[in-house]
């Protein structure tokens, strides 16, 4: 979806900071997108890191998007783990174990 050089001296191009930067806009909608589907489902919210990175230079925002990678990926699994064992209840199989935060923290 994103191209990246990967070769090293090209890590920080304008090319890069260019899909850098459409990467940012997108993983945010995600973020966005993942964030209600959590709120319909009335599954605790984790807070944003990735918001709280400055993204005023080439490091910080390459940091600030392995960071919402990271969060978006873990609110998917919440989703994924809240539909199973939402249809495996509706079997008749309680699976309570599998509900869970992950490794992300909950807004105050």
């Amino acid at each position: 979806m994103f191209h990246y050089s990967s070769c090293p001296r090209d890590r920080y191009s304008p090319a890069n900071m260019n899909e850098y930067g459409r990467e940012w806009d997108y993983r945010m909608g995600e973020s966005r997108r993942l964030r209600q589907s959590i709120s319909y489902r009335l599954l605790k919210k984790p807070t944003k890191r990735s918001l709280q990175v400055p993204r005023d230079t080439d490091e910080l925002l390459e940091m600030a998007i392995n960071i919402v990678r990271h969060e978006n990926n873990q609110m998917q699994i919440r989703i994924n783990r809240y539909e199973a064992s939402s249809m495996l209840n509706s079997h008749g199989t309680p699976l309570r174990q599998y509900i869970t935060d992950g490794d992300l923290t909950n807004e105050e």
